[in-house]
């Protein structure tokens, strides 16, 4: 019931026989301490595998935000068709494989987050909302780049600019957040939180 109230959106999923967990793992203090990163990644993975293998489990997945559970605040520096290099504020959801497309989000331009993408050491890639990608003219916003450049709580700089592989329709991630606020989905990395 919970789940379904934080959904809200029975055209997207049925949130009748779905269950939601929270899931804390320790997160390293370092983000350059590789091994502990790794580490985390592999505690998920079994964690994900195990559940995954519970008869009547038709899926799962993990990610840092549901709907309607407000994403991690930032503020992403994007050039514009114009050239013009602005910064503007977006909302980050990590998400593990298969978070989208079990909300019933596809893309609706470009490709979704891949097993590849989740991998150590992948060129960071991010799905992108309609709201998002407008900021780069539309459908054209796949393959362009861009850099978090500040964060709040539960967001970070990022080292390196994420580029946008897919667009997705807009959906509420926040009740302070409606449906054409810009947010992005990046792969989950050493998130200690999620659910």
């Amino acid at each position: 019931q919970g789940f379904a109230g934080y959904v809200g959106t029975p055209d997207r999923i049925d949130g009748s026989d779905a269950a939601v967990v929270n899931l804390y793992l320790p997160r390293p203090d370092l983000a350059d301490d590789v091994a502990a990163v790794d580490s985390l990644a592999r505690i998920r993975t079994a964690l994900l595998e195990e559940i995954s293998g519970i008869d009547g489990v038709r899926s799962m997945t993990v990610g840092t935000h549901l709907p309607r559970v407000e994403a991690a605040r930032t503020r992403v520096a994007v050039t514009g068709p114009d050239g013009l290099s602005t910064q503007e504020p977006a909302g980050r959801v990590a998400v593990g494989p298969g978070f989208l497309e079990g909300l019933g989000l596809s893309t609706t331009v470009g490709r979704a987050l891949g097993p590849a993408d989740h991998e150590a050491g992948a060129a960071p890639a991010a799905v992108v909302n309609q709201a998002f990608a407008a900021r780069f003219g539309g459908s054209r916003a796949v393959g362009e780049a861009f850099q978090v450049v500040g964060a709040g709580p539960g967001g970070r700089v990022s080292d390196e600019p994420y580029r946008i592989v897919g667009i997705v329709d807009d959906t509420g991630f926040g009740p302070n957040q409606g449906p054409r606020a810009a947010r992005y989905f990046v792969p989950l990395t050493d998130e200690g939180f999620a659910y």
